[in-house]
């Protein structure tokens, strides 16, 4: 019931000037900053292509949360699988990745096999981002959640040094199968959910 709760107080929450701030914001680091994000983009194809080499994604369909230009994108399909991005900044004419909120996917229910996001210090409510993700996941599907361990930057929303509030509510929404550690030339860890 408290989910519930939380969740529709940020629905509320959304339809603000606050949020529309927030949309704005976040997707100005693109406008700001082209070739710094397309330097992130093209190394970050390369780390995902040899972290997930081993999965088995071959033929699986994934949808990356927050793929700015789509190097993840890139890389699972190099792995054989059908992957398409969101992002709320994707750039022009990007054919990897389309506008969308991951707050809201616009996607029907339980059709991914996997779902692969690295940004979750940049959602506003993390909740929904996470109730999103298992709606849209078909059953036992797996969730790739990538988190960097790091204070706020000036388009993080929230701060990752200690992931424990993070964990608490992906417990929420997932089973966790495994934690690794990654480094993606920041520190983190890979938390790998499961859609009970």
């Amino acid at each position: 019931m408290l989910n519930l709760l939380k969740l529709l107080k940020n629905l509320l929450t959304m339809n603000s000037p606050n949020y529309s701030r927030y949309l704005k914001h976040q997707g100005s680091k693109l406008i700001n900053h082209p070739n710094e994000v397309k330097t992130i983009d093209i190394n970050y194809e390369k780390i995902v292509f040899e972290r997930y080499l081993n999965y088995n994604l071959e033929g699986k369909s994934i949808l990356c949360l927050g793929a700015r230009l789509g190097g993840e994108v890139r890389a699972f399909k190099r792995l054989g699988a059908m992957a398409i991005g969101i992002d709320i900044q994707p750039g022009l004419n990007n054919e990897h990745v389309l506008y969308g909120d991951f707050h809201n996917i616009n996607f029907p229910n339980a059709i991914f096999d996997h779902i692969f996001c690295n940004a979750i210090d940049h959602s506003l409510y993390p909740n929904m981002l996470f109730a999103e993700a298992k709606r849209v996941l078909k059953n036992l599907g797996i969730f790739f959640l990538e988190i960097a361990i790091q204070n706020k930057g000036p388009y993080e929303v929230i701060d990752t040094l200690d992931i424990t509030p993070i964990i608490d509510i992906a417990k929420e929404y997932f089973d966790i199968l495994n934690i690794d550690n990654i480094d993606n030339k920041w520190k983190g860890k890979l938390l790998i959910l499961r859609k009970p």
